[in-house]
Order: structure tokens, then C-alpha cells, then sequence
């Protein structure tokens, strides 16, 4: 049975959650959390929803570990699954992301991972967008 589940996000991100674009410009890397698209060199690339969810939970927390157990839990909303499951949909995250050599995303054996890049933010949520208008004119 195919889990259709909208991951289990609870406090572990702000609540600007799925409203930004990201850039990695040193990899030249966009993701747009609206609509899970990942683009490297302005090229879509076409990738599975739970290696996207995990850029996701890693973007949010550049340069910081993020528990394995953490990532688990949100992602697959409290299901018990294999480490293998999360050890895969990093890989393919790897993949697309063109990380073989791991310097992007790096594993902290035995604990989590971590998004070596600084991310920029380049969409912000609808109500920090308005609040950064300038007062219309009389």
C-alpha cells in the first residue's frame, strides 16, 4: 500500500513551511517547496517526493546536523521504517543533486545529516511579503 500521507512536519520548521525558493548558487541548485520542483543548471529534474522532502527538512537547517531519527519521523509520518529507507532517499537526493563525493549533503555516521551550503532564501511566505511592502501612496 502506497503511503499518500502529507509528511508529519509538527514544530520541527517555521510556519513559512513549503512557501520559499531556495538557491544553492555555488551548485547551482533552485528548489521551489510550492511545488517540490528541483532544478540544477535551470533544468528540472525529476525526483521522488521523499529525497525532496528531506532537502526540505536539510535547507531548513543549513550547516546543522539533523537526526536520522528526526528526519524519519517527519518524513514518513511516524510509520516504523528501515534505515535503509531514509539511507535511500538520500541517495537519490545525491543523485540528482550531482553529490557523489558527499561534500553537499554529508552524513554524521550513526546521527543524521547535513547540507554543507549556506541556502539562499529567495521567496518568502505571502504574509512577509506583504508586511515588506511600502505603504501605498494616499
Amino acid at each position: 500500500m502506497r503511503n499518500t500521507q502529507t509528511p508529519n512536519w509538527g514544530d520541527f520548521f517555521d510556519g513559512a513551511l513549503g512557501k520559499a525558493i531556495w538557491r544553492l548558487p555555488t551548485h547551482a541548485i533552485e528548489f521551489d517547496e510550492r511545488t517540490l520542483e528541483l532544478r540544477r543548471n535551470g533544468q528540472r529534474l525529476s525526483v521522488e517526493h521523499k529525497p525532496l522532502y528531506v532537502l526540505m527538512a536539510l535547507i531548513r537547517r543549513p550547516q546543522q546536523l539533523v537526526p536520522a531519527e528526526q528526519l524519519a519521523e517527519a518524513i514518513w509520518c511516524g510509520q516504523i521504517i528501515s534505515d535503509a529507507a531514509l539511507v535511500q532517499a538520500v541517495s537519490k537526493l545525491r543523485i540528482a543533486l550531482a553529490d557523489p563525493a558527499r561534500q553537499l549533503i554529508q552524513t554524521v555516521h550513526g546521527r543524521g545529516y547535513r547540507l554543507a551550503a549556506q541556502p539562499q532564501r529567495l521567496l518568502i511566505s505571502t504574509s512577509e511579503a506583504l508586511q515588506a511592502l511600502p505603504p501605498s501612496a494616499p
